[in-house]
């Protein structure tokens, strides 16, 4: 008779043929688990011996012989076709808990494990042709209603017997939606998940949620800090704002991990949508040079990245980005220069924290097409406060300081702008995005007119105030342009730093 052990070999050299021999460690027992896990992180699979032994018992009683091989081909397949197939990242994971939050508040962490495992369930039996995990769910105490009806979803699509029989018309009423669901057509995910919770949400309450089967646990401690950085990267140039940070806090991941805020990691992962490049100037003093690497982080641009250094892996952590070192040069060169950024935060300005603010997307652009090519950026946020930044390519401290909302009046200190101005030995350029709803405005405008230390000024004038006369202010310089839509602003941003 063959031991657990020789019955666990025997299921992993089966897995390992079956999915063509993934990068996954060789499966050990534990009793930590409810049934079978693998963990993303270091890519290792843990089988209950406890789970075994019951279903194995429960094919007894019910006079039916189970090979333990059998039961554990069906955990493995399973395990596996969670990291081959779905969610597969967690990027996934966090697309489908976001559906599902749309259509409850509670236990969406649970109907979205239940959704994977349909999923994987149906592509092995379906696809893959593989039918153990069936044996599995054949012999568990199916006592929940969900439970019932996932196993009746299997029943009618493979016509395998689950050991369900669902009599309640309301409960059969049920079932025929689920199993018009495109459960293998992964473009539809999203859709899906959303209708499998829509009809399952209600079912589960504080009084029977233990009677739930507790087969998989999927969340973010399941993957590495590389892996949540990706999906952070992934879902936040698909999301709005508020479902960004919902979806942030729903997987667990403290806001206080993140450098530069959460706030700023979700504009600067929206600027990455637009394609940026910027015209070199004649500027003094400095050179920089690509002589140095350093680890890729989730802010720096895709085309730092040094490919060959880095196993082709595009992985926050892993891949080798090049680190600029500043040179001292005599004379001039062709280079950028540095950029000042001042951008408006009154309470008449869109508040990036709730909505997505093309100001402050804008702004990004801007700021990265400068610190991509080795300038420094300084930024001067203006409300009833000021809080500005000196040069630096500290991005952290810089989208930290364009993303924060100050909900005030509109007070423009000249002072301390050029106080900022004059602070780099080179001339630099000057972007201001504001609704010109300034208290002080005549005297600002005056003072922009006479500036020296600056190649050109752009103002970006939103939500114009039609009372306002400017026709004495453009120049060669000093250019004013009047937005129309906000969501050109990041496109003419971008644009005049190209000019």
């Amino acid at each position: 008779m063959k031991t657990l052990e020789q019955s666990l070999d025997e299921a992993w050299n089966d897995t390992k043929k079956l999915f063509s021999y993934p990068p996954i460690k060789k499966p050990e027992f534990t009793d930590n688990t409810n049934t079978a896990a693998i963990d993303m992180s270091n890519h290792k699979i843990t089988v209950s011996k406890k789970f075994v032994r019951k279903v194995s018992s429960n094919a007894a009683k019910n006079n039916y012989s189970l090979d333990d091989s059998t039961i554990m081909k069906g955990l493995l397949h399973h395990e596996v076709n969670h990291y081959m197939y779905c969610p597969y990242d967690m990027t996934t994971l966090m697309k489908i808990e976001d559906q599902i939050s749309k259509v409850t508040d509670n236990n969406i962490h649970t109907i979205a494990n239940y959704f994977m495992d349909v999923v994987i369930n149906l592509d092995l039996m379906k696809k893959k042709k593989r039918m153990e995990v069936s044996e599995v769910y054949k012999h568990l105490d199916k006592i929940h209603p969900v439970d019932q009806l996932m196993s009746a979803i299997y029943q009618d699509k493979t016509r395998a017997d689950f050991g369900v029989n669902i009599t309640s018309p309301g409960m059969n009423a049920r079932l025929d939606e689920l199993k018009k669901i495109d459960y293998l057509n992964k473009k539809k995910w999203m859709k899906s998940s959303k209708k499998f919770a829509e009809l399952i949400t209600d079912l589960i309450n504080d009084q029977n949620k233990n009677d739930l089967l507790k087969v998989d646990n999927w969340d973010s401690d399941c993957y590495t800090d590389g892996d949540i950085e990706k999906a952070l990267s992934d879902v936040a140039k698909e999301f709005d704002v508020r479902d960004f940070k919902d979806a942030v806090k729903r997987a667990g991941i403290k806001v206080n991990s993140i450098p530069q805020g959460i706030d700023s990691l979700y504009y600067d992962q929206q600027s990455k949508k637009y394609l940026m490049h910027i015209k070199p100037r004649n500027v003094k003093g400095k050179s920089v040079e690509n002589t140095e690497h350093k680890k890729y982080e989730i802010s720096d641009s895709y085309s730092s990245i040094d490919v060959f250094n880095s196993y082709g892996k595009y992985m926050p952590g892993l891949s080798q980005v090049w680190k600029p070192v500043e040179q001292p040069i005599n004379g001039t060169l062709a280079g950028i220069p540095d950029l000042v950024l001042a951008l408006d935060t009154s309470g008449s300005m869109p508040d990036p924290t709730k909505e997505l603010s093309p100001a402050v997307l804008g702004a990004f652009c801007a700021a990265k097409l400068y610190l991509e090519k080795n300038s420094r950026v300084a930024t001067y946020n203006f409300s009833s406060n000021i809080y500005l930044t000196e040069f630096s390519r500290d991005k952290a401290k810089i989208f930290k300081n364009l993303s924060m909302f100050q909900d005030g009046g509109t007070f423009f200190d000249v002072q301390s702008l050029s106080n900022l101005i004059n602070s780099t030995k080179t001339k630099a350029d000057l972007m201001i995005v504001t609704d010109m709803g300034i208290e002080n405005f005549d005297e600002t405008m005056n003072y922009l007119k006479t500036i020296k230390k600056a190649n050109r000024i752009n103002i970006l004038w939103i939500d114009s105030y039609s009372d306002i006369d400017i026709s004495n202010l453009n120049s060669d310089n000093f250019n004013i342009y009047k937005i129309k839509d906000n969501n050109d602003i990041p496109k003419i941003m971008i644009g005049e730093s190209t000019r």
